[in-house]
């Protein structure tokens, strides 16, 4: 009866230790991909921000939505559009760099910028309108706003600590190339999410 009790107890050590050595392994791979810096964990659990830029409906269905896009993924991450305390700005904007359609800018709490390593207090998401009108041409059919939105949405990814995530057969929002990458959040992109914040 011991001898059979033992070899139970040994068998779930060693599983137990499988699975956290691989969980080890995961975060370590994960973590390539993670700004070691970012806000605290505590202004992310509430994330709040603000639009500025845009009529109604770009501020609803692009600005809005493409920050919204991340939340329902990790317990540990929600945002909502609330001037009250909003630590993060998304601004429909112009930019004279060619191709360069959205940008995320980290600042301390007295409004210097700070490196991605460094740990934030507010952050502007710029959203370069001006580079998608010069490239509509080349944006498939139907998928303008979508494109817009997805540009956001891979701009506020940056501001939650997740770096460019250019992995070979495997596609996400983070990636870079504004008319390669998908439209909405993958699979890649909620697990280096979850990998920072937790699930």
């Amino acid at each position: 009866m011991f001898k059979n009790l033992n070899k139970k107890l040994v068998t779930i050590a060693l599983s137990t230790c499988v699975l956290f050595t691989g969980s080890i392994l995961a975060y370590a791979a994960a973590s390539d991909y993670l700004f070691s810096g970012g806000y605290e964990a505590s202004v992310v659990k509430d994330l709040k921000f603000v639009v500025s830029g845009g009529d109604y409906n770009e501020q609803q269905n692009i600005m809005i939505a493409g920050a919204n896009a991340w939340n329902g993924i990790s317990s540990a991450v929600n945002l909502s559009n609330n001037s009250t305390g909003a630590r993060m700005s998304i601004w429909k904007t112009s930019t004279t760099t060619d191709q360069l359609f959205g940008e995320c800018i980290q600042y301390n709490s007295w409004g210097s910028k700070v490196s991605t390593s460094s740990t934030w207090y507010m952050t502007d998401i710029n959203f370069y309108n001006n580079q998608f009108e010069i490239y509509k041409a080349y944006i498939p059919a139907g998928e303008y706003d979508a494109r817009r939105k997805a540009s956001v949405t891979h701009e506020v990814g940056h501001a939650l600590s997740l770096k460019h995530a250019d992995e070979d057969n495997i596609d996400g929002v983070m990636d870079t190339g504004m008319l390669q990458r998908p439209l909405t959040v993958q699979d890649q992109d909620k697990w280096y999410l979850r990998c920072k914040w937790g699930w």
